[in-house]
This record gives C-alpha cells, sequence and structure tokens, in this order.
C-alpha cells in the first residue's frame, strides 16, 4: 500500500523501565548478575561490574565478553548453551516480578501506542514492531499486565540468539523489514527509536532510516539520532497532528515526516 508504515521500538528502558528494581529489589541488571553467578561465580560478577555492567548487551554478547574477559564458566559448556542458561535463570527471576508496580512504562509510552491506534482509523496503514535483546515471553506478559495491545510484529534475543546476532548488526534490521514487508522501498516509511545512542543509533544509521533517541536523561552524548525526547507525549502528538496525518496518507517518507518533530 503508498501509505504502509512501521515504527521499529526498542523494549528495555524505552517501552518499560526495565532497569529500575522491582518492589522485590530486582530489575533486569539484578537478575543478570544472579544468572552470571549462578553459572560463573563471584568472579563473573566481579567483571561483569568492573567493566560496565549490561551496557545493553544480548546474553550471547554478554557470554562472550565475560568469556574473552577470562571468566571460566562453573561448568564446561559450549556458549551457545551458557546463553541459553542465562536467559532460563534471569527469566526465572524477572518473570515473577512482573505486575502492576514493575516495569513501570516509560514516560508517555502509554499514550504513544493509543495514538498508533488512533491514527490507523485516520487510514493510516501504520504499524508497531519491537526490536528487542529482551525476550518475547516477558514482553507479552508486560503489555498484558498494562492492558496495552502487544505488537504482533516482534524480533527478540530468542529468535537470532542462536546466529549470534547482536546490535547494532544490520541483519536484524533487514529481518524486522522482511517481516513486515519484502520490498526494498519500505525502508524509506520505517523510523527506529531506542535508548542507546551507540547500539540503537548506529543500527538506525546503518538502515538508513531515521532514528528518534528517547533521551530520558537528558544525556549529552555524539552519535547518530534524528531527534530525541524524554517524553513519548511529544512523539504521540507530532503523529496526531493534521499535517502529520497528511503526509502519512501522501505516503512521504519518514525523513521528511519527522523533520519538523
Amino acid at each position: 500500500m503508498d501509505n504502509d508504515y512501521l515504527a521499529v521500538v526498542d523494549f528495555d528502558n524505552t517501552v518499560a523501565d526495565t532497569f529500575s528494581p522491582s518492589p522485590g529489589g530486582l530489575g533486569v541488571v539484578g537478575a543478570y548478575e544472579r544468572a552470571i553467578r549462578v553459572l560463573f561465580g563471584e568472579k563473573g560478577v566481579d567483571i561483569f561490574q568492573k567493566t560496565g555492567g549490561l551496557r545493553n548487551q544480548a546474553p550471547g554478547e554478554l557470554v562472550e565478553h565475560l568469556l574473552t574477559n577470562g571468566v571460566v564458566p562453573l561448568e564446561s559448556l559450549p556458549s551457545k548453551i551458557l546463553a541459553d542458561k542465562i536467559v532460563e535463570v534471569k527469566l526465572s527471576y524477572l518473570l515473577q516480578q512482573i505486575g502492576p508496580e514493575w516495569p513501570k512504562p516509560c514516560q508517555g509510552i502509554k499514550l504513544f501506542f493509543e495514538t498508533i491506534e488512533k491514527i490507523k482509523k485516520e487510514e493510516v496503514n501504520i504499524q508497531v514492531a519491537i526490536l528487542s535483546s529482551g525476550h518475547e515471553g516477558f514482553i507479552r506478559k508486560t503489555f498484558k499486565t498494562w492492558d496495552v495491545i502487544c505488537p504482533k510484529l516482534m524480533l527478540t534475543d530468542d529468535d537470532v540468539r542462536e546466529r549470534k546476532l547482536f546490535k547494532p548488526s544490520l541483519v536484524l534490521f533487514d529481518l524486522i523489514h522482511a517481516r513486515w514487508r519484502s520490498d526494498r522501498q519500505g525502508r524509506q516509511r520505517m523510523i527506529y527509536f531506542g535508548d542507546d545512542i551507540l547500539k540503537d543509533g548506529e543500527l538506525a544509521r546503518r538502515a538508513g532510516v531515521p532514528f528518534g533517541w528517547f533521551n530520558r536523561d537528558d544525556q549529552l552524548r555524539n552519535g547518530y539520532f534524528t531527534f530525541r525526547f524524554q517524553d513519548w507525549k511529544i512523539v504521540a502528538e507530532f503523529l496526531a497532528r493534521k499535517n502529520t496525518i497528511r503526509a502519512f496518507l501522501g505516503g512521504r517518507p519518514f525523513f521528511e515526516i519527522v523533520h519538523f518533530i
């Protein structure tokens, strides 16, 4: 269709504030530390903390990082199995933390999803896709807890862990693009949102799409971004403008549409 659009959105710390601890005192980083302790012992946790913590690494990427820093796993297992086990242990803690108090939606994100549904009624064929180093079961349970419709289109670590694909690999964007539509022309009508200007921003740059940087703490960092924002309300209000709707209906590229955000 002439007005097919796709907003690709990161999840952790972009849609959901999973890095803040739950009422039980556990967030994503804490769950990773527990999983590392189970599989790599205290030395693994020590290296994890001394080398910057999670840094938005996927499970397989984290395992490779520990191994290259000289950490020996407690059991001699292939890196793929170690990555699978990190996910298993991490989720055994995190899934039971999900509830009304955790994870909180990032500022304005519910309005963003509500706005997407509203502009669909204006005959704009726009979808949202999740592209995340997280896990589908966790993401879907979170959306259900919020009573927000979860995007059907999703590409997570569960899909690509065996292939050792990590952000900012362009293959990730190619895969989500192919799941949406098969023609290369569609890339002009895609946009990417994320919180990590290095990984998410670089992925958007490689893909040739605009990047909306969810810069919640108003950081001053160098990297690729088209615009930055601290509250999803800004994006939602922009998308709902009459001029924006007309641009969508006219099939304008996303770079042109967000030029005046």
